[in-house]
């Protein structure tokens, strides 16, 4: 049950799953319910800009779009509460409320006051309710952030919808004009779990924008990440699955896709593309870290160091030979000269900056004050020790 201020609210579409008791003979709920919103939901009055609301079991998460699109904030106030954060300048209609946790998803409809210009939903945004109706529930673990969701994943694509399919089980989604991060390979459809239940109601989905953060699956295809598949409708983003991870200071803003691909361009190398525009894979700066902790980090080729990682407002040189690049090879670096597995941004002719190459897929853990180790994200394997560069920034060598 839903229930924003007094006014209660069944779901339209709704699917439920409690685990399995250990006692064959113990009674427990498994089920799933799809249908639509109605055409005109009670109108629930903001109190000071806000309409508050509860489902009472915890451990889920919300969010909100008008028909059109747009989103709305929601903002979580207690285990089992919320609050619609409503726009100054909200049009008014029928907002769709989407809620996810590990027994399943419910989706809920409401209309907020004004004139209602955008509430007509667009056929995209239709076409998204009409796709999730024949997904299953999901048990994942959420991401704890939005880097952490990106080194997750093998790769992340980024494409036009050509077709919606469904065998076997599984969507599929063809893509036009795509572009992957990450891997060694061009993805160009991407899969997850579910069956078509009207295949015409999807329609609106060809020509649109998505985004896909995948998993190569053991058949060789891509299966998607339930937190990673996102639409880019007239408005604004939408998810299909779940939402993406609770990350204000990176998603605070996000406005589109390409929001998006900027912070996967800091963790993923392009795949089959050679770019000089070296300063768009930088990692924001990070506050200091302690002993034992963690940051996101990449490792840099500049001709004038050699090898360095840069972890604002420091940069640290390596102790030892790091998977054989002690030295530059005598001719313009190549993606053969590194580990196949190695998330590498190649830049073959002289940069502006001097940086030959980056290493984006590591992770720095700090030693003690003034070293650090770096690994490869997901993995144990250590990439080198570094330590601190005692060189004042005015003093290192430079070139290019």
């Amino acid at each position: 049950m839903f229930e924003p201020g007094t006014v209660k609210r069944n779901p339209f579409t709704v699917c439920w799953s409690e685990p399995e008791p250990v006692d064959p003979n113990e009674e427990y709920e498994s089920y799933c319910a799809d249908g639509a919103p109605e055409a005109s939901p009670p109108i629930i009055e903001p109190v000071e800009g806000r309409i508050a609301f509860t489902f009472p079991v915890d451990g889920w998460d919300f969010s909100a779009n008008y028909l059109g699109g747009r989103a709305i904030t929601v903002e979580q106030v207690g285990d089992t509460s919320w609050e619609l954060i409503v726009p100054a300048d909200s049009p008014g209609g029928t907002v769709i409320v989407s809620g996810f946790g590990p027994q399943g998803g419910v989706h809920v409809a409401i209309s907020l006051p004004g004139d209602g210009s955008s509430e007509s939903a667009s056929p995209c945004v239709e076409a998204i309710v009409a796709l999730r109706q024949g997904l299953p529930t999901y048990d994942y673990e959420s991401a704890t952030d939005l880097i952490a969701l990106i080194d997750r994943v093998d790769a992340v694509v980024v494409g036009t919808i050509d077709a919606v399919r469904s065998s076997d089980g599984r969507i599929e989604l063809v893509l036009t004009d795509p572009v992957t991060w990450g891997g060694t390979e061009a993805v160009d459809r991407v899969q997850t779990e579910g069956t078509l239940l009207g295949a015409g109601s999807v329609e609106a989905l060809v020509g649109v924008r998505v985004i896909a953060f995948v998993h190569r699956r053991d058949d060789g295809g891509f299966g998607v990440d339930v937190q990673g598949l996102l639409v880019e409708c007239p408005g604004g983003i939408n998810q299909v699955l779940e939402p993406l991870p609770d990350d204000p200071s990176r998603l605070e803003d996000l406005a589109g896709i390409d929001d998006l691909v900027s912070f996967v361009r800091q963790r993923k190398a392009p795949v089959g593309h050679v770019t000089t525009d070296i300063a768009s894979v930088r990692l924001e700066q990070v506050d200091d870290f302690d002993v034992g902790e963690t940051v996101p980090a990449q490792m840099w080729w500049t001709c004038g160091s050699g090898l360095v990682v840069p972890i604002d407002p420091d940069r640290y040189l390596p102790t030892n030979d790091v998977g054989g690049l002690a030295g530059q090879p005598g001719r313009p670096w190549q993606r053969t000269d590194f580990p196949a597995e190695w998330e590498v941004v190649v830049v073959n002719e002289a940069a502006v900056d001097g940086t030959d190459w980056v290493m984006l897929d590591a992770i720095a853990e700090r030693l003690d004050l003034d070293t650090i180790q770096v690994r490869r994200v997901g993995t144990d394997a250590v990439v080198g020790v570094f330590v601190r560069d005692p060189t004042p920034p005015q003093e290192r060598p430079v070139c290019g």
